[in-house]
């Protein structure tokens, strides 16, 4: 069995627990995987809430702010050589199985992404006259 982990406290917490629970009879490698420096955005910044407004008008609900799992690496790099935040708006719903062999997305989704990109632009544009 081959295990690829991100390199991390996590990872080394993980493989202990693996290791602990691994019988005698298996032979278990445990591989560094890719990895990213997480990345976080505050809500409450003006382009934030400009994305927020720009969802709601499109999708006709209040969005909801979660965190996510997921390695955007360049990400990280935008903000820390270049200082610029980056807007990660999933659309996609629950069951779209995100890169998984049958992943699909919604068209009504696409529909409501469409709308929130162009209200996401004027929003931007208006609250461009907001100091940083």
């Amino acid at each position: 069995m081959i295990l690829l982990i991100c390199r991390s406290g996590i990872m080394r917490a993980t493989a202990a627990w693996l290791k602990r629970l691994c019988p005698p009879t298996v032979r278990m490698e445990i591989a560094a995987g890719h990895g990213a420096t997480p990345y976080l955005f505050d809500p409450t910044s003006y382009r934030a809430q400009a994305a927020l407004r720009a969802l709601k008008a499109a999708f006709g609900r209040e969005p909801v702010l979660m965190r996510e799992g997921g390695s955007i690496p360049i990400v990280t790099d935008f903000k820390r050589i270049l200082g610029a935040d980056t807007l990660l708006l999933g659309l996609a719903l629950p069951d779209a199985n995100a890169h998984s062999p049958n992943e699909k997305f919604n068209l009504d989704c696409f529909a409501a992404g469409q709308r929130m990109s162009a209200w996401l632009w004027r929003e931007l544009a208006e609250a461009e006259t907001v100091p940083f």
